[in-house]
């Protein structure tokens, strides 16, 4: 079982693979490679990494090309956006986000378009403090 860093380099959305320049194989790109989200049965997850963006992935089998994005890293190149451990934070590409802040609790939700919210009901309610 081998780890490396690689280098997004191509996306296939519909299949949820990428194929990736690999870091200690002097840039070799890899066959496609799957990605590992947090669910994709009852409870799916989807969100691909951009072209470009740095990888961590596995290697089963050092004599064999099928691998696995296991996750993006951040790096010199890209920081982290929050330095706090009490925040959860996405961003989104046209600048949209959602901050959550555990320790304040509060959230934040910065939406650059429209919010669109479905439901078979809304409740509102407003917790007083006394």
């Amino acid at each position: 079982m081998k780890f490396e860093e690689g280098i997004v380099k191509n996306v296939y959305p519909e299949r949820g693979t990428v194929r990736v320049a690999r870091q200690t194989n002097d840039g070799v790109i890899s066959a496609e490679l799957k990605i590992a989200f947090p669910g994709t049965l009852n409870n799916q997850f989807y969100s691909m990494p951009s072209i470009e963006e740095h990888v961590l992935c596995l290697w089963p089998d050092k004599t064999k090309t099928d691998g696995y994005v296991i996750g993006c890293i951040y790096s010199d190149v890209t920081e982290p956006p929050v330095k706090d451990e009490n925040k959860h934070y996405v961003k989104f590409k046209d600048g949209s986000y959602i901050e959550h802040d555990t320790k304040l609790q509060e959230m934040r939700i910065h939406c650059k378009g429209k919010i669109i919210m479905e439901a078979q009901e809304v409740v509102t309610n407003v917790i007083g403090s006394g």
